[in-house]
Order: C-alpha cells, then structure tokens, then sequence
C-alpha cells in the first residue's frame, strides 16, 4: 500500500470498511494497539488487557529539569481505597452488538482524590508517583519518630 509522507500505517481486520482499526504506526515510528499512540508503545487498557502503564524511566542520566518538590504540599488525605470492577465495552461475535463487561475485583484509588501530580495521561493513577510521595512522608515519620525518642 502506497503511503504519503509521515501518514500513519494502520492495520485493520474485517476490512477497512468495517472500521476495525486494531493497530496504527504512526509518522515517529510510535505504534498503538487498540488505540492511538501517543509513546513508543501505547496498549489500550481495561477489559481483558492485562497491558497498563509499565515504563517507569529512573534512572538520572535518563531525566532533564530535575527539581525537588516539596513534599508537603501533596495532601493525600482525601484518597481512599476502594473495591472495583473496570468497565469495558466488548462486541459480541454472535450479533456484532458491543456489550457492557466488567473486568476482575481491584482495589485501588481514584484518579480525582489524589494529587494531580500523580494522574496519569490515560485516566489513570501514577503508582510510581505516589509510590516516591510515600516513601518521603515515611522517611519524615521516621525522622519525627526518631526525634520523640531522643527526647525521652
């Protein structure tokens, strides 16, 4: 198939005319499975993918514009944990009808609860963010902690 310049390559089945684009390639060389790409590799989540958000980048030679945040500022009080199902459409290959599913029980947070700092670009949550937010406070308890104990 003939492509104009930077024009992304796609991959279909059932045909281009039953609009079932499963991959797409596009001018950088990003690839997208189930869904636009917007990385080197972008896996559409939910339902039955067990793909998500893995790259985490942290190493330091691998990071520009480093600053350290203040770690007070992130108020992680109004986040609770909750039981869920993701909700995912499916079609139905007896009728061709998309179908409402639920994937398996999760425990997890809310997007909307935590920092903005720690959403990530596909609704979801950053574990890696809140993961180093955590680990801050910790290390502070322990500071404190270790501080009452020297005042006894």
């Amino acid at each position: 198939v003939a492509q104009t310049a930077n024009a992304p390559i796609r991959f279909y089945t059932g045909g281009i005319a039953a609009a079932n684009e499963r991959m797409r390639i596009d001018g950088s060389g990003n690839v997208g499975i189930g869904t636009t790409p917007n990385a080197t590799l972008t896996v559409k989540t939910g339902g039955t993918t067990i793909a998500d958000e893995w790259t985490v980048r942290s190493d330091r030679n691998l990071k520009d514009s480093i600053a350290e945040l203040d770690i007070n500022s992130f108020n992680l009080g109004t986040a609770k944990i909750y039981k869920y199902r993701i909700k995912y459409e499916e079609t139905n290959t007896e009728t061709g009808q998309l179908e409402l599913k639920l994937g398996r029980e999760r425990i997890g947070l809310m997007r909307d609860e935590i920092p903005a700092e720690c959403r990530s670009a596909n609704q979801g949550v950053d574990t890696y963010c809140l993961l180093a937010i955590a680990y801050t406070k910790i290390a502070q308890l322990d500071a404190e902690v270790e501080t009452l104990k020297a005042g006894r």
